[in-house]
């Protein structure tokens, strides 16, 4: 206090520094301590399923080669085209590669099963509705919420509700592993830095 009243220009001038590294280190602080973490590898051992699932669209995770079944392959092709593939749900197209309806492992047991079944059978006739499709600009987290309210596990990706031409299909448990698969990737690669980054250090 004795100070401060004998040399009130220093003192003020001393105030005026403090309060000004204040301000800068409240700042800056924040970002400085994010570039050193990131820095230090250790950004991303936070991250979820969860995170990664809000930072992508559908286009970004689809299947863009899914088995598909033409509406005209005969019952029996389609059981000799099913036992080649590892598919669950198979989108029936149209000649001009619409969407008509959709086949799975269940719905073809229930027609092997029908003593109603005929050799003459085609996939236009014993192909299920779609349910519900989406398109390659919705956000992924939302498609999940759509999937999870209807109660399904496939979703085909379409260009539009109007033209209905497949593009895709968006396979839930398939990305559910790959954003896993992921998540782990960027836990190892921040557990564990590059030796790069260990000769920098």
């Amino acid at each position: 206090q004795l100070f401060a009243e004998s040399n009130p220009v220093l003192s003020k001038m001393i105030f005026i520094v403090v309060m000004t590294e204040t301000f800068i280190m409240e700042l800056l602080g924040p970002v400085m301590v994010k570039i050193g973490v990131k820095k230090a590898g250790e950004i991303g051992l936070n991250v979820t399923e969860e995170d990664l699932i809000k930072t992508h669209l559908v286009g970004d995770v689809m299947d863009d080669e899914p088995s598909v079944i033409p509406t005209g392959m005969t019952f029996g092709e389609i059981i000799e085209f099913v036992s080649t593939t590892d598919s669950f749900y198979y989108p029936v197209l149209d000649r001009n590669g619409k969407l008509t309806g959709c086949l799975t492992l269940d719905s073809l047991r229930s027609v092997l099963q029908s003593q109603e079944m005929s050799e003459w059978l085609i996939a236009l006739d014993v192909a299920e509705p779609v349910i519900a499709t989406i398109t390659p600009d919705i956000p992924l987290k939302q498609a999940f919420e759509h999937a999870i309210k209807m109660d399904i596990e496939h979703l085909p990706v379409v260009s539009s509700d109007r033209e209905n031409k497949l593009l895709g299909l968006l396979d839930i448990k398939a990305v559910h592993r790959f954003l896993s698969a992921e998540v782990l990737t960027r836990h190892q690669k921040a557990a564990w830095p590059s030796p790069q980054k260990m000769i920098n250090a």
